[in-house]
Parts: C-alpha cells; structure tokens; sequence
C-alpha cells in the first residue's frame, strides 16, 4: 500500500483528505495514517469499500457511526416516552441500517438517501402499509433531533422531514376505527371463549360501555379505586397517558354489579390473575390479545372492531343522549382544549352523575349489561 498518495492498494479504494500537516510530528502521524489506511484495506478486502471507507472515516474522527449511537438515543427516552414506543423506534432505525449497511455514517445520510429509503419502503414489494411507513419515518426523524441536539449531525437539516407520506388517498387503506353496533356487542355478550377469559372479556366490555374507561384503566383498577357514594359507584384513573387522564369516573348503574361481585373477591386489582405483558408490562397486554383472537373466532365480518372501539361507542352514546362534549371529554379523560373550559375550568362542579344517567343502548344491550356473566 502506498500511503502517500491516499490509495489503498488491491482495491478501487481511495481515501482522501487524509495527508498529516507538515509539522514536527509528521512522520508520526505518517505512522499512525499509515496503519488505518491497512486497517482500513483488510475492511475494504473482507466487507467491501464502503466499510473501508467508514472505518477510515471514523478512525480519523471525520465519521460517526449511525448504529454506534441508537441505544444512547434509546437509552436516554427512557422514562419519557412508553416502551412501546422505545421498541417501535428500535425496530425503524434497525430497519433503515438493514437496507443502508452498519458501516452508515451519520454523515452519509443526505435527503436524497433518506428519499430512497422511503422510495423502498413505499414500494409495493415491501408489504408495508403507508401507515406504518410514516411512523418508520417519524421515528428516524426523532432520531436525527437527538442526534442534532448532540452535536453529532449538522442542525436543522433533518433528512426525514417533508416526505409527504401521508399526501395520498386513503383508498385501500386500513379502515378508520368506528363503533360496534349492538348486534355485535349483543353477540360479544351472549358467546362463550375459554374457562380463563369468558368472565373478564364480558366485565371488560360491560364497563367500558358504562364508563367509556380504556382497557387498561380497567385492568389496573385496585379495590381502593372503586367507591359508592350516596350517588352510586364511582371509579378513580389514578394513571394515564396524559393530565386529562386521571379523573374518577361515575359507572352506570347497569354495570354497577360488577365491580360488586369483583369486590367480594379482590385481594388487591379488580381483575385479578392478569399476567402483564409487552414492553410496558401492561395488565391489559395478553387480555388485549385473546380478545382479537375471541371476536375473531365469532365472525362478526364487518361489524368486527378493536376492543377500544368500545370508547367510540360509549362516545357516541353519549352524543346521542345529547350530553355536551365538554362534559363528555371529563369522563373519558380526554384533554379539554379551549381556554374557557381547558384553562379556567377543571370540570369540578360539572354533574357527571346526571351525565352518565342518560347513558342508554338498544334494551337487547342494556339487558346483557345488567345481566349476570355467563361461563
């Protein structure tokens, strides 16, 4: 190998920008050039000339190295953003370094490239829905504002932004979540799953209607979250996504025998034996899961939803009895926005108990809502 005229022998490899200052220490940095440069042909020799070139690069620190930084950036999300998304950022970086190499360096990563990937993944041979290619693209954007807050990428010139991924039809896309109809709650209701899940599936289903409460808030109900006043039962939120999320909850009475009967044998959560799961560890996790597997096996066709279809359904009950979104939102626990209701009021004086009061499905429903549990 000559290291005099930046060329690494055997290989189309050329190494630029390299040659030492003329100082005292020339013939030092010589050596010290001249080792990387071997270093730097045994990469080229075993993983191609890219890698040479990226090693070469980072050795002489004019590189950084995409991967060597993804488990600090992830590291440092901990606590602030749910694990859940922690593994869906993994899972996009690892994606992009998949299709660009590991020998990537943060400063190979023009807008151009970024437009191939996205190119590649907007494909149709990817088998990715557009969907999850904006959130593909939305993770490695929050990735390049870490990697920009730290020095380590030029500022405000985020390669991932202004893709125009969500500029399209939504024809053949994933249809917009809706409400169940009764039919199929009736049927939910009325059918049987496994000696495990039956009971819960049905108590789950029968307070998100009375409540418009997400699967989750249910599953880490404690005894000491759920309460009679002189007005009937109540439940308290006590963790949620947002501020808005922790709140209590006053239940419908067709629902009220629930939390009865789960009271008598609750030694701490209401929903006892629920094996947390996922990245979040969520009590709703597995729960979650075999009910998709329950409606399924039902064949409720196009009437099928997610279990929190059920809050859209609770919701628009709601709109139907006329109650007003504002009190709706305090019940539901999502954040009030204006600045009558979001700033100057917390909703303390507001009756939710009238509210939830004028809560009322078809009587096929509310029959199967009062009704005992079944298997």
């Amino acid at each position: 190998m000559a290291a005099h005229d930046g060329k690494v022998q055997g290989t189309g490899l050329v190494l630029r920008g390299w040659r030492p200052r003329q100082t005292i220490l020339r013939y030092a940095t010589d050596e010290w050039l001249s080792q990387i440069s071997d270093e730097a042909n045994e990469f080229v020799e075993e993983y191609g000339e890219k890698a040479g070139v990226a090693f070469y690069k980072v050795a002489k620190g004019e590189g950084t190295l995409l991967h060597s930084q993804v488990e600090t950036w992830l590291g440092e999300q901990a606590g602030v953003i749910t694990g859940q998304t922690i593994s869906q950022h993994r899972t996009a970086v690892n994606g992009f370094l998949a299709w660009a190499g590991e020998g990537e360096l943060v400063e190979d990563v023009s807008r151009k490239r970024a437009g191939e990937y996205v190119s590649h993944l907007l494909a149709h041979v990817s088998a990715i829905r557009r969907r999850t290619v904006g959130r593909y693209v939305s993770s490695l954007s929050s990735f390049w504002k870490w990697l920009e807050a730290r020095g380590l990428a030029t500022q405000g010139n985020n390669p991932w932004r202004g893709h125009g991924i969500d500029k399209k039809s939504s024809r053949g896309e994933t249809k917009e979540r809706r409400q169940w109809t009764d039919g199929a709650l009736i049927k939910i209701l009325s059918s049987s799953y496994t000696q495990r899940y039956t009971k819960i599936f049905h108590d789950l289903v029968r307070l998100t209607l009375a409540t418009g409460a997400r699967m989750e808030e249910l599953c880490t109900l404690t005894a000491g979250d759920v309460h009679q006043r002189d007005d009937g039962w109540w439940i308290t939120i006590r963790e949620g996504k947002t501020k808005a999320a922790l709140r209590d909850i006053p239940v419908h009475e067709s629902a009220a025998h629930v939390l009865k009967r789960r009271l008598k044998d609750a030694k701490g959560f209401i929903f006892e034996g629920l094996i947390p799961g996922g990245p979040d560890k969520k009590r709703s996790w597995h729960v979650s899961k075999a009910f998709g597997r329950f409606t399924r096996k039902l064949g409720l066709g196009d009437a099928r939803e997610v279990f929190h279809s059920l809050r859209n359904t609770f919701i628009e009950a709601m709109e139907a009895a006329e109650v007003p979104e504002s009190t709706v939102k305090l019940i539901v626990g999502h954040a009030r926005q204006s600045m009558t209701f979001g700033r100057y009021s917390k909703g303390q004086r507001v009756p939710l108990r009238d509210a939830i009061n004028k809560l009322h499905y078809s009587s096929g429903l509310m029959r199967l809502i009062r009704a005992a549990t079944s298997g």
